[in-house]
């Protein structure tokens, strides 16, 4: 018995794919190597290819994108992360991007669970990050993030897991 993957899905399915395909490789156009590419192709077609790291759900959005311990080496995470609209995990932890924390993070609307952990972030933290409304998860921990922690943290009420270990924070966690 044959089945093609392209009779599961409707076109609408595939029109939202192909957008969100289209995001990630713009996206990872910003990394200088890395592992966990190696997958991403244009497909182009309704084949179906599976993704490394990847999550679309039923509708073809982009849920997840989880590229941990790939060897990724960025000066900074791309300033075109925003593009990724429908991103609920995002997993960037033990790589080696570096800079500061991008402010168009907090410009994910759907984001819930954010693992940016060991990696070289540095800088402070930006008050922008309270726009993360739908933020759960947040996990900075080694990193060499500096600064006070901004107080719009505190504007976070869904959020339920925060590990900022091993940084040069300086002060409390604002209540």
């Amino acid at each position: 018995v044959s089945s093609d993957v392209h009779d599961e899905y409707d076109d609408e399915y595939w029109e939202n794919r192909k957008c969100e395909e289209e995001n990630l490789l713009s996206f990872k156009e910003h990394f200088d190597d890395g592992d966990g590419f190696s997958s991403w192709t244009e497909s182009g077609n309704r084949g179906g290819e599976t993704w490394e790291g990847v999550v679309f759900d039923n509708s073809g959005l982009l849920r997840s994108l989880i590229m941990c311990k790939q060897s990724l080496y960025a000066s900074q995470l791309p300033s075109n992360i925003d593009i990724l609209q429908n991103v609920v995990f995002l997993d960037f932890s033990d790589n080696e991007i570096g800079g500061f924390f991008p402010v168009e993070l907090c410009r994910l609307p759907k984001l819930q669970h954010l693992f940016l952990n060991n990696n070289s972030l540095e800088g402070p933290l930006c008050p922008e990050i309270a726009q993360l409304d739908s933020l759960k998860t947040l996990n900075l921990a080694g990193n060499q993030l500096t600064g006070f922690l901004p107080s719009e943290l505190s504007a976070l009420e869904g959020l339920n897991a925060l590990s900022i270990n091993a940084n040069k924070f300086e002060g409390s966690i604002p209540e």
